[in-house]
């Protein structure tokens, strides 16, 4: 998880975390495991950093998964992620409401 402060692109106040580069072996539930480890970074990230609020890029074809079960909206347009060479949207969310 990357961890900076924001400079006036939200409020002054907030703490935003990036989580990047989640993986897991094909044989595990991907949707359980997911859950849990956004748990853990989310509960972690609060708790020693102090974040509020959390974005993820993701494929676009994966987006609306992550706004269904996990509240995160839409927060920067369709480009491409020079890591992968593959499309991206950028998503957010705040902590202070979140739940599973």
């Amino acid at each position: 998880m990357l961890i900076f402060r924001s400079d006036g692109l939200r409020k002054p106040a907030r703490i935003i975390g990036e989580v990047t580069r989640l993986a897991a072996a094909a044989h595990y539930p991907a949707p359980d495991l997911l859950k849990t480890l956004f748990r853990a970074t989310y509960q972690y990230a609060r708790a020693v950093f102090g974040v509020t609020d959390v974005v993820i890029e993701v494929n676009p074809r994966h987006a609306g998964y992550y706004r269904r079960k996990l509240g995160f909206a839409q927060a920067g347009a369709l480009r491409t992620c020079p890591r992968v060479e593959a499309p991206a949207i950028l998503l957010h969310r705040t902590l202070g409401n979140f739940r599973f």
